[in-house]
């Protein structure tokens, strides 16, 4: 059975808040990759070639950490 990591990244959202910087507001995803260092969609398992992070992100860490131990099992 395949093995899964948990890794994350940011990103700008579309109506983000502004810092006191000014600089928009960034917000963390989380997404896992196979054993070949693939991202993968999270409902599938399969490598995931597209650029929707909708298709593979998920914006909670407990419940993407929850999940990644439901699919390593």
């Amino acid at each position: 059975m395949p093995k899964f990591e948990l890794k994350s990244n940011q990103y700008i959202p579309r109506n983000s808040k502004s810092l006191p910087s000014g600089f928009p507001a960034s917000a963390t995803y989380y997404y896992f990759v196979n054993e070949d260092n693939k991202v993968v969609n999270f409902k599938t398992l399969k490598p995931y070639r597209g650029k929707d992070m909708s298709k593979f992100a998920m914006h909670s860490k407990a419940q993407a950490e929850a999940y990644l131990e439901v699919i390593n099992c």
